[in-house]
């Protein structure tokens, strides 16, 4: 039977790792080990870990000796993966999964050896998430999955790390897994792992992912990351996936879209200074140095957005529909 390594990386976690924990023992697959990264906390948290690590043999805590960042973190996590597992699966420590969540994974991955990810729908909050793609279908080829990304078909394709499932030697292969500039580096290890494999999708609510208000996720919309992150993935790894041609062709289809955002923000006077001091230094770190020049001709194109956008909102209306966009967290 497959070996799982359970990873939760948790810092001042009290409030919410007893049913993070509970889930994981409640889990209807036998074969799995759990390592939980204490990034010394500061609540109870130590305290609650090592009660369930004397009651659960499984149960492995291991203890930073300083403070690690949230992305550092999770690399610790995934380097104390055992030796001779087969697969990985985080639950962060906000989160919980549904007991037959390991097993239905491992039944997907070990029916499809080629699969080295895998994820399914998940309680989002209130609402059910990650729909998208088609019922009919379980398994997708890498190539496929990671173009539906970088063509912004399917932006939100993957979700969280407690919501996806990892084969373990790619992970192991290639640390760090989860890349230290890119503060969606979760995202990228998923289009890094799809290189070695294909995706895999269970059509059920297997896992939760709380939205807790003290998350990273407000600034993380405020700050609109995700522009630069798909840069970084990009660079990183797009000439795998894509021809020369239509990776230039998304990149600037991509920085006409991100330069727009940028316009708008500064004309309605909605950013401060942290704002642009990270998007200056985020796109010439990634290869693509701020352009005042961009900025301006995207200025002068917000009048005809703004129609563009009325226009759809009293389509909207009259459909009975609510427009929005959907961000990743």
């Amino acid at each position: 039977m497959p070996l799982v390594s359970i990873l939760t990386p948790v810092y001042n976690g009290e409030k919410f790792i007893r049913p993070c924990i509970e889930s994981v023992l409640g889990q209807t697959y036998p074969d799995w080990e759990y390592v939980i990264v204490d990034n010394c906390s500061r609540d109870s948290t130590p305290e609650i870990i090592r009660e369930y690590a004397r009651r659960e043999g499984r149960i492995r805590v291991v203890t930073n000796a300083s403070f690690a960042g949230i992305i550092e973190n999770h690399n610790i996590a995934f380097s104390q993966m055992s030796p001779k597992a087969d697969y990985c699966k985080v639950v962060q420590a906000d989160d919980w999964i549904y007991p037959s969540c390991i097993e239905k994974f491992v039944d997907l991955c070990e029916t499809n050896p080629k699969v080295t990810l895998a994820t399914a729908y998940r309680l989002d909050g209130d609402g059910i998430g990650l729909k998208g793609l088609p019922e009919s279908r379980s398994v997708f080829s890498g190539a496929e999955i990671a173009k539906r990304f970088f063509d912004h078909e399917s932006r939100d394709i993957f979700g969280s790390p407690t919501s996806y499932f990892l084969r373990a030697k790619p992970v192991r292969d290639n640390p760090p897994f989860f890349n230290p500039r890119n503060i969606y580096a979760d995202v990228e290890g998923c289009i890094k792992i799809l290189k070695e494999g294909d995706f895999g999708f269970i059509h059920e609510v297997l896992t939760f992912t709380r939205r807790p208000a003290d998350s990273q996720t407000p600034r993380s919309h405020y700050l609109r990351v995700t522009f630069p992150s798909y840069l970084w993935i990009m660079k990183n790894h797009g000439s795998y996936f894509l021809e020369n041609g239509e990776m230039r062709a998304l990149i600037q289809k991509h920085l006409k879209l991100y330069y727009e955002v940028l316009a708008r923000d500064l004309v309605l006077f909605r950013k401060n200074w942290e704002y642009w001091r990270f998007h200056i230094r985020s796109l010439r770190e990634v290869g693509h140095p701020f352009s005042p020049f961009r900025l301006m001709a995207a200025i002068t194109r917000l009048p005809a957005e703004k129609k563009r956008g009325k226009a759809d909102s009293e389509e909207n209306k009259k459909s009975g529909k609510e427009a929005g966009s959907n961000p990743r967290s």
